[in-house]
């Protein structure tokens, strides 16, 4: 039977950190402002995991790839608003690729385990607020790699299926973005990875949801020279997908996207760096189908290597090289 046990234990180490754009780019786009909200205190370590902001906590881990990872759900000024460990039975490592939360306070996590004879077996699961009960469901050989809760407590991932499974449906034609409810059913399937015109697709971008849509950007190959692939799809209640391209990326190496968020009313955003460290925010024009550079406003300068750790109602959870804490960013108010 599989584990979870709460601990009591508070973390006064994470912070909510600023993103980092560079200064004076003229843009239509709405800017950003600093929300009236405490910012996390947060120290990026070697190897850690990056955390997600999700329904107003940031959720992060502790301990990955032991046999009892910890995830901790941690609010604005670093309040710990709950902790749990998450075990596998008979496994001797627990790695987490995904998180996320939804409104009622349940946490979807993806992830593999390994056995003490090494065989690895992928899972995704729920924990419900309390922590009182806990859903684990194999899903290998699908690797969920990230993943984002709809209101309704259904899950959206984004995966690849493993070539080192030995099971007969090993199927590379598997859909990448998938949908399963919460009992871990799967109700639905989209664009098999021989259909990608990069394979890396699967393992390289974010998604994210709002109450009625889920998004999912990704480029490929991040190498240099190589042609930034792919793009941002979008998925409505109806279940229709529509494509989008991408934001703007040169090919040379270190020009990756750089996190990405969507707000309650669908507004999305997306963090790219470029191979100078330069950083821009770019929000989502569906109309004219093309991606708008946004300016934060009150920055003393540029900021570096920013991370976009996603969005939660009103509030954007941007993360910069030059601060020691996630800061949070809403929508300035239209004048």
């Amino acid at each position: 039977m599989s584990g979870i046990r709460e601990r009591s234990t508070f973390s006064g180490a994470l912070v909510v950190v600023l993103c980092a754009l560079a200064p004076g780019l003229l843009v239509g786009a709405q800017p950003l402002v600093e929300a009236l909200q405490a910012a996390i205190p947060y120290i990026p370590a070697k190897g850690d995991r990056v955390p997600v902001w999700s329904n107003g906590a940031f959720l992060k881990v502790q301990a990955d790839e032991s046999a009892q990872p910890e995830i901790l759900a941690v609010g604005p000024g670093g309040r710990t608003l709950s902790s749990f460990t998450l075990s596998v039975p008979g496994a001797q490592v627990v790695r987490i690729r995904g998180l996320s939360r939804d409104p009622a306070g349940t946490t979807a996590v993806s992830g593999f385990s390994v056995s003490d004879d090494g065989r690895v077996a992928a899972f995704i699961a729920f924990v419900s607020s309390t922590r009182s009960d806990l859903r684990v469901i194999r899903t290998e050989p699908y690797h969920a790699r990230s993943v984002a809760m709809w209101p309704d407590g259904t899950l959206w991932t984004i995966g690849n299926v493993s070539r080192h499974s030995d099971r007969k449906d090993a199927d590379p034609t598997g859909g990448t973005l998938r949908h399963y409810d919460s009992s871990g059913r799967l109700l639905s399937s989209y664009f098999p990875e021989s259909s990608l015109d990069d394979s890396l697709r699967a393992m390289v971008g974010f998604i994210v949801a709002s109450p009625d849509r889920v998004g999912w950007i990704s480029h490929g190959d991040p190498s240099a020279n190589a042609p930034r692939r792919g793009g941002y799809v979008e998925i409505e209640r109806d279940g229709n997908p529509t494509l989008y391209p991408l934001p703007p990326l040169s090919g040379d190496a270190g020009a990756v996207l750089y996190g990405m968020g969507m707000l309650e009313d669908g507004s999305v955003y997306v963090s790219a760096v470029g191979p100078d460290e330069k950083q821009t925010l770019y929000s989502l024009d569906r109309t004219t189908r093309s991606w708008n550079a946004v300016n934060i406003l009150g920055l003393n300068g540029p900021l570096t290597a920013a991370f976009l750790h996603g969005g939660s109602g009103t509030v954007l959870a941007i993360s910069a090289q030059n601060f020691k804490a996630v800061r949070l960013f809403e929508p300035a108010p239209a004048r």
